[in-house]
């Protein structure tokens, strides 16, 4: 989590709004993703926590694991990943359709 957490100060400073999709970025990415299985299902905080790595996969191209991490969250869409944007919900959908129909397991 603490290589993550680095990610993301990095590209906040930089003032990119999106992680380089180069193999350590995703290779992190994917990491912090499998590392959110271990918290407890009953976690109130665990959807809210499985946006920001959605949306990073997403933008960094991981369309592989993009698609778990949206079907664990649901149909909400109310986390800081997407309150960012104009149109939260609209830009949700649009990753959740990127990463489906770019990922070979959809």
């Amino acid at each position: 989590m603490a290589r993550f957490k680095a990610l993301l100060k990095e590209a906040t400073r930089s003032g990119r709004a999106a992680l380089a999709p180069s193999r350590a970025v995703k290779d992190v990415l994917e990491s912090v993703a499998r590392s959110l299985d271990q918290a407890p299902g009953h976690d109130e905080h665990l959807p809210w926590l499985r946006h920001l790595p959605a949306h990073h996969l997403v933008e960094a191209r991981c369309h592989e694991a993009a698609p778990e991490q949206f079907r664990r969250i649901g149909p909400w869409c109310g986390a800081e990943a997407w309150t960012k944007h104009r149109d939260p919900v609209a830009a949700s959908d649009r990753a959740r359709a990127v990463a489906a129909t770019r990922s070979r397991r959809s």
